[in-house]
């Protein structure tokens, strides 16, 4: 699956999303995940295995693509906000 995002989007991954590794195709992307005190910085061409049970979090620091590679043939991505979203009744 491949995702756009514009600089300053965010998106997380969860564990039950079934991504096994993400390449960025183009732009910069910032990435930091869980169990991992490093933070991460990719350009266009780098490629990133996604650790089992592992949540990741993503910025783009330009506009980018991102290939997601899934561990299953049918999975789907779950965008989770980055914080919630209230609208009035």
């Amino acid at each position: 699956m491949r995702c756009e995002l514009q600089k300053g989007e965010l998106l997380t991954l969860q564990p039950g999303d079934g991504i096994a590794s993400i390449t960025l195709t183009a732009g910069k992307l910032w990435l930091t995940r869980t169990n991992d005190t490093r933070d991460y910085c990719l350009s266009a061409g780098a490629r990133l295995e996604v650790r089992s049970g592992e949540t990741l979090f993503l910025e783009a620091l330009a506009p980018c693509a991102v290939l997601f590679q899934s561990l299953h043939s049918r999975s789907a991505l779950r965008v989770v906000p980055p914080c919630p979203i209230f609208r009035p009744a």
